[in-house]
């Protein structure tokens, strides 16, 4: 491990020590990588349950009807006398504020519902963590290399990785083919 000296007076560094320079780039974005995406994920759904609040409450305040029902059931509370005898109070089905309560916890079950659906999304990224985080760091790693490296070696790791991509995909495909063909037979 070596370093050379430019006439300029600058020292240029060994391979080494890019190498080591990359390495401790990486382990600070794998660091990272973890709270960055429990953050944005906490974020989202906040987010999310907020603006879905929001909506409710702007369709609950919005709708005419229910703003009438309410109107109407409170001014006649507020009007109303003391509760008449039993027998002289005709039988009620359903009032207006029970209907206004069960048109929104009907929007909250939905909601609800919506939000159960996100988590079982959110549970699938989860499971493939490690190699989500893996792969983002390596590629942020490669994207920063071929930052620092220049277009023509960028050019050449590009078409080598395209390259190396294609076969492993192929590969695998013919693998499959194979095993399933070799399977079939037997069966």
């Amino acid at each position: 491990m070596t370093t050379t000296m430019h006439a300029n007076g600058q020292v240029k560094k060994s391979l080494a020590q890019q190498i080591d320079r990359l390495d401790g780039i990486l382990d600070g974005l794998a660091e990272g990588l973890n709270e960055a995406v429990a953050g944005a994920v906490k974020e989202a759904v906040g987010r999310a349950v907020k603006e879905a609040v929001q909506a409710v409450l702007a369709e609950v305040l919005s709708n005419p009807d229910l703003l009438g029902m309410l109107r109407g059931t409170l001014a006649s509370k507020a009007s109303a006398d003391p509760q008449p005898p039993a027998e002289s109070v005709p039988p009620r089905t359903e009032g207006p504020l029970k209907r206004a309560w069960k048109w929104a916890k009907g929007k909250v079950q939905r909601l609800g519902s919506k939000l159960f659906a996100l988590g079982g999304y959110l549970r699938v990224v989860r499971r493939f963590k490690v190699e989500l985080a893996t792969a983002l760091t390596i590629g942020a790693g490669a994207g920063v290399a071929a930052y620092y490296a220049g277009p023509w070696l960028s050019a050449a790791v590009s078409g080598l990785g395209a390259f190396v991509a294609t076969l492993g995909v192929h590969a695998g495909l013919w693998l499959r083919h194979t095993l399933g063909a070799l399977a079939a037979p037997g069966a």
